[in-house]
């Protein structure tokens, strides 16, 4: 099975319930006795009872969950804050230091 980006999930069976076949199975016995025109007609009115809901759309179409992962950017941006602070403190206690042995002497 290919999803729509490609990507191939080589073990999903699908299971189509054999009365969903049954607009098939009259269409082509329809083809006998009524003009292909007319046939198709009555096919498509029989299917639009059958067609899958919305739910059901997104299973066929195989779309993939959105995944909330955390975000690399976010994590170096926050530990680029948590340094700039930590820089921030080490060099007040620089400058208090250095005051300190100004005031001293």
């Amino acid at each position: 099975v290919k999803q729509q980006d490609g990507s191939v999930m080589p073990h999903v069976n699908f299971i189509l319930p054999v009365t969903l076949l049954t607009p098939i199975c009259t269409y082509l016995e329809n083809l006998k006795v009524l003009p292909a025109e007319e046939a198709l007609k009555r096919l498509t009115e029989e299917l639009r009872f059958s067609a899958a809901n919305e739910e059901e759309q997104g299973l066929w179409r195989l779309e993939t969950e959105t995944l909330e992962l955390p975000s690399r950017m976010l994590a170096r941006k926050r530990h680029a804050l948590l340094r700039l602070d930590q820089f921030q403190k080490e060099a007040q206690e620089e400058v208090d230091r250095l005051q300190r042995e100004v005031d001293d002497s």
